[in-house]
């Protein structure tokens, strides 16, 4: 491997070692407004976005997990196969164990699936 892809390559695990982990209390999600009703009002999109779509820290998880897990699979074998097939394999056995308590979420395989597919075409893109 040359020296710009192994330097390239540690600026991807230090990227993604020194990033900080989402947490469902971050403030990205705004407080609510004080209210004057009682009735509890629906939130707004952009804190539906952030509670229920793809960018959920849960999901964000699943992704960099995913992205993390085929990178280190990919690039240590130098087979981009290795590092999206092995991606998917930790998501779908974590969704396999999460549904064991009726938590499965199709969603959360998304996420991974995106975070395999990233890891796919990284590991293309470093060992050609």
């Amino acid at each position: 491997m040359s020296i710009s892809k192994r330097v390239l390559l540690a600026a991807v695990f230090m990227t993604l070692a020194l990033g900080r982990p989402a947490h469902a209390d971050s403030p990205a999600i705004p407080e609510p407004e004080a209210q004057t009703s009682r009735a509890v009002p629906f939130p707004k999109r952009e804190v539906r976005l952030w509670q229920m779509g793809l960018m959920r820290a849960d999901r964000l998880q699943h992704a960099t997990f995913s992205l993390s897990a085929g990178l280190m699979l990919g690039l240590t074998s130098e087979e981009p196969v290795a590092a999206v097939s092995g991606a998917l394999a930790f998501g779908i056995a974590k969704e396999l164990w999460d549904a064991r308590d009726g938590r499965f979420d199709a969603l959360d395989l998304v996420a991974d699936a995106l975070g395999a597919a990233g890891a796919y075409a990284t590991t293309v893109t470093l060992t050609r």
